[in-house]
């Protein structure tokens, strides 16, 4: 007969992790996949993207979601050399020189259908003339130092105003004496790589109040004569708020963002109507996550955008250019910040959707500066 082999149980042996010199057993020994070091199962990790086993010596921390990933898996753009785990920090690749680029260093030929880094998309050549299309248009990274416009003794919340527009190249002077006629200079014209022919025009912040002073809605008729904007879908109304006006009274800037996103969770059925944006769009640009410790807060395509230094950006609504629901967005963009910083947090957190709607809405009437957008929301049977 064949002699008997007694096999022996792993957990019986006894060994000693390289990383904390403690005493264990075989069975909780993980190897690391990076160095090769054996360590302990409080020594060791698995990557959050990929579940690769690292030691803590060869893990990296994303610094926007604080997780835990192997090297790998963790991610950098060539350009402006933002890091972080790929959920984070998407990239792709530029068709010419193939380096890897973030969202914000990314540009969008719509001629050719090529993804460039900043550097070879102002040195491409596209075989055609574009100078006069480009004109007044200006690179989607140029930096403009605004003024800020305001009435007298104000001292409050701006509204940075981007509006989308897609229109044939023939039509751009149409666009620019328009914007000229109603802002008399107090904007710009910027390249879009999201949009199918067209631009966007960045207006100075104003504040509400200034607002009044401005001609939307001869500009927009204007507009609607050559451009779309509602139409096709590629396009928003995007509205950035200065940080600066988050922290009053007894609110921290971090604390006026965080009632708002308990606002949009909560209200997230009625603000997906008032935006007119569907599935498929608000998952690519403008998304509201499901839970509010969702890491999708921190990344910039989210309906409340906090990845700009001296701004938040509402990203959530569709591009128009019927000055009705214009007017409106800008009023719920001033609105929903005034309320949220005259209210405390116990109006936000773990309330049913009608008592914040209710407690919204009788915010709304006691402040005649919101009457276009209390008229709007009654209109399509908003926040009831």
């Amino acid at each position: 007969m064949p002699e008997q082999v007694n096999l022996i149980d792993s957990s019986e042996i006894q060994c000693t992790c390289n990383h904390c010199e403690e005493e264990t057993t075989q069975d909780n020994i993980a190897e690391c996949s990076n160095c090769s070091d054996e360590r302990c199962e409080n020594c060791a990790h698995g990557c959050t993207e990929c579940s690769t086993e690292i030691c803590n010596n060869c893990s990296q921390t994303c610094e926007h979601c604080s997780d835990i990933h192997c090297s790998s898996c963790i991610v950098s753009c060539d350009d402006c050399s933002l890091t972080g785990c790929s959920y984070c920090v998407p990239l792709s690749t530029c068709s010419v020189c193939e380096n890897s680029i973030c969202n914000d260093c990314t540009y969008y030929c719509c001629d050719n259908e090529q993804y460039y880094c900043s550097h070879c998309y102002n040195n491409r050549n596209t075989g055609y003339d574009l100078s006069r299309y480009h004109r007044e248009i200006l690179d989607y990274s140029t930096k403009v130092n605004w003024e800020l416009f305001k009435e007298q003794h104000e001292n409050t919340i701006f509204l940075g105003i981007e509006l989308e527009c897609s229109f044939d190249s023939s039509d751009i002077n149409h666009m620019f004496d328009a914007s000229e006629r109603a802002l008399s200079g107090k904007h710009v014209w910027k390249d879009d790589s999201s949009i199918n022919n067209g631009a966007e025009l960045v207006i100075a912040p104003h504040t509400l109040q200034a607002t009044k002073k401005i001609n939307f809605k001869a500009m927009l008729k204007s507009f609607s004569q050559v451009a779309r904007s509602y139409e096709g879908g590629d396009c928003g109304l995007h509205v950035h708020i200065n940080r600066e006006s988050l922290a009053q009274g007894n609110n921290t800037e971090e604390k006026t963002i965080e009632k708002l996103r308990y606002f949009f969770l909560t209200c997230k059925h009625d603000l997906i109507r008032f935006s007119q944006r569907n599935a498929s769009q608000l998952e690519s640009w403008c998304a509201i996550p499901n839970d509010f410790n969702d890491r999708a807060w921190f990344v910039r395509y989210c309906a409340i955008n906090t990845q700009n230094e001296a701004t938040i950006e509402f990203r959530l609504f569709r591009g128009t250019l019927d000055y009705e629901r214009f007017e409106a967005t800008l009023q719920f963009c001033d609105a929903v910040v005034s309320f949220a910083l005259t209210h405390s947090i116990a109006i936000f957190k773990n309330q049913k959707p009608w008592h914040l709607q209710r407690a919204f809405r009788c915010f709304l009437k006691n402040n005649s500066q919101y009457s276009i957008l209390l008229a709007y929301l009654n209109k399509k049977y908003l926040f009831n």
